[in-house]
């Protein structure tokens, strides 16, 4: 096979439309350069809601992105790691409820590729056993769809983001959700610096998703596509708002096809979807394996195939390169973080496929 399909991204449209978001009902909402900016922009929210507080805590998956430890740092606020489930992304309750303290000011619940955390249980969790923590929920890999014509924003905070491989592709932004009724204000970014480059660079990234241009870069050295490693957020700035077009609903279509695929693909019996049933529009296919040793094989063999499988964050979050450094977790072992880090891959959903 001489392509590779990109393991997530979709081409950037080039009609320009600042009109992204025309309102949720309940929420008002601010842009922001990144999707860690606006997580970051969030966090400075709940601190502002608890001066009293010194070192304010936020509840962090041990299991994710080590953007969600940048934007907590650059609030100002301590990110505790806290246990994933065995077979669920989500919070493990019991580790939750251990972590807790009289410190925290925020839970961050994280939509893994479209599956959302069991945002009810801890909404009811909050209301009866801290009504004073907030809820922030991360939808940087999911698009807030309506549901019934209503809104499927849940969070006292809620963030999307608009990097590459993300539903809504425009090569960086975000936006920050905050309650109606919350009186605080956004935090205020510094201006956008549009580049007369930004057309080129999107027409470049549009060219590289094409699957033969993709297996060369690839296959060269030194670019490691994929790797997550830890990037300190520097500042907050305004989104350039010049290419920004509503998203486009992609069908539900492939992701039945991968459904259906991974009961007659040799060597993934073992395999099991983790996409709980009512789980949203996924950003891409998420697999679990039952057994670690066959997980790094696999991307191997789908790559070979033409299949550009990724796995997705190959370490719990205090192990990735960068957060060590500035956030040392001694001692601290995330069993079921482990887990996920040995077993997951991901499929892609794109419209490529």
């Amino acid at each position: 096979m001489i392509g590779l399909l990109p393991p997530a991204g979709e081409p950037v449209c080039f009609s320009s439309s600042a009109d992204i978001i025309a309102g949720v009902p309940g929420y008002e909402h601010r842009f922001y350069q990144s999707g860690t900016a606006a997580l970051a922009a969030a966090m400075m929210i709940v601190r502002e809601r608890r001066p009293d507080l010194a070192v304010p805590e936020v509840l962090v998956p041990a299991w994710g992105c080590p953007d969600l430890i940048a934007a907590a740092l650059y609030a100002g606020l301590k990110p505790v790691l806290v246990d994933v489930h065995t077979y669920f992304h989500g919070f493990d309750e019991a580790a939750l409820s251990a972590a807790v303290s009289d410190q925290c000011v925020a839970i961050l619940l994280v939509n893994y590729l479209g599956i959302h955390e069991r945002r009810q249980f801890w909404r009811a969790y909050r209301d009866q056993q801290r009504p004073d923590i907030a809820l922030i929920e991360d939808n940087a890999q999911w698009w807030p769809e309506p549901v019934d014509g209503q809104s499927s924003l849940y969070g006292d905070l809620s963030i999307c983001s608009f990097g590459r491989g993300k539903p809504v592709s425009l090569l960086g932004g975000g936006c920050l959700f905050k309650r109606s009724d919350w009186s605080q204000t956004f935090p205020s970014p510094r201006p956008a610096h549009a580049s007369k480059s930004d057309a080129l660079k999107m027409r470049l990234f549009n060219l590289l998703l094409h699957p033969y241009l993709y297996r060369v870069m690839d296959s060269m050295p030194g670019l490691h596509l994929g790797q997550t490693v830890y990037h300190a957020l520097g500042a907050l700035e305004d989104m350039d708002a010049s290419n920004v077009r509503r998203h486009e609903q992609a069908s539900r279509a492939r992701e039945d096809w991968w459904r259906q695929a991974l009961d007659d693909m040799p060597g993934l019996t073992q395999a099991v979807a983790v996409a709980p049933e009512g789980a949203g529009r996924l950003l891409r296919m998420p697999i679990l394996l039952e057994q670690a040793s066959l997980r790094d094989a696999l991307i191997r063999a789908l790559k070979r195939s033409g299949i550009g499988a990724t796995a997705m964050y190959a370490k719990p979050l205090h192990k990735i390169q960068g957060v060590a450094e500035v956030m040392p977790v001694m001692g601290c072992h995330f069993p079921a973080a482990q887990h996920y880090a040995e077993r997951m891959l991901t499929l892609p959903l794109l419209s490529g496929l």
